[in-house]
C-alpha cells in the first residue's frame, strides 16, 4: 500500500512519565515539537511531535493512571506498527524520548524490523518500508471478526482497500483506508490472550515472518499502547 499522507494517519499517544523531558528528548533526537506540553482538563498533559522522519505521535501522562494491560477485543484497537526506511535510526530515537527496550525481528528477505518493549510487554513494532515512494507512517490494526467482511464494508462505505486481505500463518489482514484517506488495518482471527515478553508474543508483524503465535498484548484504547 502507498500510504503516501502521513498527515491523514491517525496520531497515537504513547504514556510517559514526564510529558516535559519527552519534549525535550524529541528535539534532541532530531525531532519537531508540534504542540507543546499542555494539560487536557482531566485527561493529563499531553504533547504532539513529529520524529526524525516527520512521523506524527503524541505523549500522554494520564492524570488518573494507565489502565491495566490488556488484548484488544473485537472492533478495538489492538496492534501498531511504525513503517521507516530505516529501521535502527527510528528504534534509537524512540528508545531515547519513550525508554523502550527493542528486540529483533527476523528477517525473511521480504520483511525487517524490531519489536518495541517496556515494563515486560511488546508494545509495537518497527518495520522496514517495502516502498522508496511511500512514505514513513504509524499503522494502527483493528481487531475484527472477518478481515474480508470488514475490506468488503470498507469499499461499499466510500473507502479503499489497499491491501486485500491475505491470510498470515493464524490471522487475516487487510489494509483500508476511509474516505478522507486515513489508512488502518484490520485483522481476524488473532489471539486476545495477555502474555509476557519472555515468552513467543503475537503481533501482526510477526505473523507476517510466519512465526508461531501464543498471544499478544495490547493496551489502551489509543493506537500506542502505554509505557
Amino acid at each position: 500500500a502507498d500510504r503516501s499522507r502521513p498527515e491523514d494517519a491517525p496520531i497515537g499517544l504513547i504514556s510517559v512519565d514526564d510529558v516535559k523531558a519527552a519534549t525535550a528528548a524529541v528535539t534532541a533526537g532530531g525531532g519537531k515539537v508540534v504542540y507543546a506540553p499542555v494539560m487536557l482538563g482531566e485527561r493529563g498533559e499531553t504533547a504532539v511531535f513529529k520524529d526524525p522522519e516527520g512521523v506524527l505521535f503524541g505523549v500522554v501522562h494520564s492524570k488518573n493512571g494507565d489502565p491495566l494491560d490488556y488484548a484488544g477485543e473485537l472492533n478495538e484497537w489492538y496492534w501498531v506498527d511504525l513503517w521507516t526506511a530505516d529501521v535502527e535510526k527510528a528504534a534509537a530515537f524512540y528508545r531515547a524520548v519513550i525508554g523502550y527496550e527493542t528486540a529483533p525481528v527476523a528477517d525473511d528477505g521480504s520483511r525487517s524490523g524490531l519489536r518495541l518493549l517496556s515494563g515486560g510487554f511488546a508494545r509495537a513494532g518497527i518495520m522496514q518500508k517495502n516502498s522508496e515512494k511511500s512514505s514513513a507512517t504509524w499503522l494502527p490494526y483493528i481487531r475484527v471478526a472477518d478481515a474480508k467482511a470488514a475490506a468488503a464494508a470498507a469499499g461499499a462505505a466510500g473507502g479503499k482497500v489497499l491491501l486485500e486481505p491475505v491470510a498470515l500463518n493464524l490471522a487475516t489482514v487487510a489494509i483500508i483506508a476511509d474516505p478522507q484517506g486515513v489508512v488502518v488495518g484490520v485483522a481476524a482471527g488473532v489471539s486476545s490472550t495477555i502474555a509476557h515478553a519472555a515468552g513467543p508474543i503475537l503481533a501482526l508483524y510477526l505473523l507476517a515472518q510466519r512465526l508461531d503465535k501464543t498471544s499478544f498484548v495490547a493496551t489502551t484504547g489509543v493506537f500506542f499502547t502505554v509505557n
